[in-house]
Order: structure tokens, then C-alpha cells, then sequence
């Protein structure tokens, strides 16, 4: 599933449609707000102050309401997968069912997007984990669509390698 990312900006109140969006992140530069939702008959509200955090959206949530002061400016960063909190480290694992997992690479993934993985060339690089490891760190040092692009495909053809 691709990565889809959307960002609104709201001064004051506003409302944020977050249909099928299990993510946020809330930042508030001049006070700050409350973020409010409803699920079936009970409503909840978080205060979020200066600085970005980070709301988990339950499901079948379709809105959020910011209310603010005149001056306060919200962004609400929306992503329809949960990022890890660190997207500087690398995880790996098995999970229960003995599928692998490589997480924390939402935003080496989403800038990859934009490339047909079939054309993009792997075959000076081992398909390994300590390969992943190195074009990971060395991807977030260079931002480029390029290097996230080989990352992408590299880490696609580990993971069809360790299908069990």
C-alpha cells in the first residue's frame, strides 16, 4: 500500500477530514489547542501545546476538531500508515507468524514512490540485511529520490527472499 500524506494548516478552529487516516501529528506555534473527536456517544479531547506529537487515531474516526485561540496556528500532518516514532533507526524482525517486518523507513519509502521499481538497478548490491542496513543510513544522509529508490527495491527483494 502506498504512503499517502496530507497536510492542513488551520489558525484558530477548524475541522480536519481524517476518513480511513489512522495518523496524526499535531504542531501548534502561538498557544495551543484542543484536538476533539467522537466515537459513537462519547467525545474526547486532547491538549497539544507548542512543538509536534503525535495522535493515534482510532477507526471510524472521519474528523478532527481544532480548537485554538485568533492567533494560534496548527498543522495537522495526516499519513495513512502509523510511522514509527524513530525514523532514523532501522527495525527488523519476525512477527508471530514468521513474516519478516522492516519498519521506521516511512519517509525513505514515501520518497520512493514516485519511481517504477523495475527500473531501478540493484544488481551491485548483495540482497542482505547488512546491505539494507548501509543504503538505509546512507539514504537518510543523501534525501535523494534516487537512493531511496534502490533502497526500495532492495528492500522488496529481501523481503520476497525471506517469504516463509
Amino acid at each position: 500500500m502506498p504512503i499517502t500524506r496530507t497536510t492542513s494548516e488551520i489558525v484558530g478552529n477548524g475541522t480536519v477530514n481524517t476518513t480511513g487516516i489512522p495518523y496524526a501529528e499535531i504542531s501548534v506555534t502561538n498557544g495551543s489547542v484542543i484536538v476533539e473527536y467522537s466515537k459513537g456517544n462519547v467525545n474526547y479531547s486532547q491538549a497539544f501545546y507548542e512543538g509536534p506529537e503525535r495522535l493515534l487515531i482510532p477507526p471510524g474516526i472521519n474528523s478532527l476538531t481544532v480548537k485554538g485561540g485568533s492567533n494560534t496556528k496548527t498543522k495537522v500532518f495526516l499519513q495513512n500508515s502509523i510511522p514509527e516514532v524513530n525514523l532514523s533507526e532501522l527495525k527488523c524482525y519476525r512477527s508471530e507468524s514468521g513474516a519478516v517486518i522492516i519498519s521506521g523507513d516511512d519517509d525513505l519509502i514515501y520518497l520512493s514512490q514516485s519511481v517504477n521499481l523495475a527500473t531501478v538497478d540493484i544488481t551491485d548490491v548483495r540482497v542482505e540485511m547488512d546491505s539494507l542496513a548501509k543504503l538505509f543510513n546512507k539514504t537518510l544522509g543523501t534525501k535523494t529520490v534516487g537512493d531511496a529508490a534502490r533502497y526500495a527495491k532492495l528492500k522488496a527483494a529481501l523481503l520476497a527472499q525471506t517469504k516463509i
